[in-house]
């Protein structure tokens, strides 16, 4: 490795400590059932009385300086009115680490957080300083001074595509040592403003796909150096008096080849659906009969079907065989739930096997968890829906399919988000059939990775 962060002091004391409490009701309680406790920290009442929301999260916010040797004790006690016990959802607690690396140049660090402000961005590691430790540079940040004696500067952001609107943010000019911006598919509107000609190092702004308007200030059309892209998008932008073109040498040699790139690239995707379509056939395709347990799954996937779907292929390296394809194939064509990812089709042509599922457009809980997906944070309120989806997702496999199913992989990577972050298993089509009670047989086709097996 070569380098790390570490405290100024090893043995500085932990001084103070930032403890967020979150709760919410997930049982539906009934008119004779009551749930209410104290909340305290080392001792101190932080809530006498407190009875959670229905689905609904509430955090309780404490900071101390008093936890001996590193150790808060935090109680929940139930109070004599109440016939259940205390729960708690989840439990944050920060304490703060001095780091020996100089700190962000402090006019960056109030630009970028007023600019964070302005368009309530909520990437997921943009907190703390914007620049250090370089482990965690923020999303969409370049900075330099990185490792000498000058405080990092921020010289590059990137906020394409992140629900931008309104119109650009003075903020911006705040960035003095920026060279490249990119503020490119977002709603900004108004005017490209003058102020970034004031930014005297910066050498592109990519302010394309939004729905900027007027002209473009001349001093910036003919600030030496400079790349300015704004014709794509922006129809109502206009660059002295005419539609802008990228302000760059070369540029109509560019222009020219996007088309043609663009042209070839869908001549070939064209080319591979239409194989795709003539090699694979369905086979096995049945309406749905409506929301009954276990019922066949639907079939959208019809001729001019605009409707993106993901396919599994089936490959010859691939230890899943053709029985275990079939096996699949029948455990999912009967399973039909809104909280597990649904079969739309399959292909079976010689040694060509694949499945069609519904696309999840969010991509997988691990992904944005872990912060990969470079998106907004989860808040606990969604995190919440995403784990009574999943257990809702469960429960039905387990008593709403006749012979129950065990999912026997139950891991992040298998909990997929759809556009509206919807909770939706996969994988299940790898669990095994188990019998109901009074009956004996017992599937052995078994396939999927190790992970989490439910204790039933």
């Amino acid at each position: 490795m070569a380098s790390a962060s570490t405290p100024i002091s090893a043995f500085a004391p932990w001084t103070q400590f930032y403890i967020y409490m979150h709760f919410a009701e997930i049982e539906t309680l009934q008119v004779n059932e009551t749930r209410e406790f104290s909340v305290s920290v080392n001792g101190e009442f932080v809530s006498e009385r407190y009875s959670p929301k229905r689905m609904a999260m509430e955090t309780i916010f404490y900071s101390t300086k008093q936890c001996e040797e590193g150790l808060c004790i935090i109680e929940l006690s139930r109070t004599s009115k109440s016939t259940l016990p205390p729960l708690m959802n989840a439990l944050e607690i920060y304490y703060v680490i001095e780091l020996p690396q100089l700190k962000t140049n402090q006019d960056d660090v109030l630009a970028i957080k007023s600019i964070q402000n302005t368009y309530g961005v909520s990437k997921v590691n943009w907190q703390g300083d914007p620049c250090v430790p370089r482990e965690f540079l923020w999303d969409g940040l370049n900075c330099d001074n990185l490792e000498n004696s000058m405080p990092p500067i921020v010289t590059f952001l990137n906020l394409s595509s992140s629900n931008l609107t309104g119109i650009i943010a003075p903020a911006f000019q705040n960035l003095t040592h920026l060279q490249e911006l990119d503020l490119s598919n977002n709603n900004l509107t108004g005017e490209v403003p003058e102020f970034l000609v004031d930014i005297k190092s910066l050498l592109v702004i990519n302010l394309s796909g939004n729905n900027l308007k007027g002209s473009v200030p001349q001093a910036l059309l003919k600030k030496k150096g400079l790349n300015l892209i704004t014709h794509d998008g922006n129809p109502d932008l206009t660059c002295a008096g005419k539609p802008c073109v990228n302000k760059t040498d070369g540029s109509k040699k560019k222009n020219v080849v996007v088309p043609v790139v663009v042209s070839v690239v869908f001549v070939v995707v064209l080319g591979i659906a239409v194989v795709f379509f003539f090699v694979f056939k369905r086979k096995k395709t049945e309406n749905s009969q409506g929301p009954s347990v276990c019922t066949q799954a639907p079939d959208p996937i019809t001729t001019g079907s605009s409707e993106p779907v993901a396919v599994k292929m089936l490959s010859h390296s691939s230890s899943q065989g053709y029985k275990e394809f079939k096996a699949e194939v029948e455990l999912l064509l009967r399973v039909y739930h809104k909280n597990l990812v649904g079969l739309v089709g399959y292909c079976d042509e010689g040694e060509n096997l694949a499945l069609i599922y519904e696309y999840m457009a969010n991509g997988d809980l691990k992904e944005h968890m872990s912060g990969k997906r470079g998106g907004s944070i989860l808040n606990w309120e969604t995190r919440l829906k995403i784990v009574v989806e999943s257990a809702q997702g469960l429960e039905y496999l387990h008593n709403g399919c006749k012979p129950p199913m065990v999912h026997r992989d139950v891991k992040t990577t298998n909990i997929l988000l759809n556009e509206h972050f919807q909770a939706k298993l996969a994988d299940f089509g790898l669990s095994r059939s188990f019998p109901v009670e009074g009956e004996t047989h017992v599937s052995t086709v078994v396939a999927g990775t190790p992970g989490y097996l439910d204790p039933e």
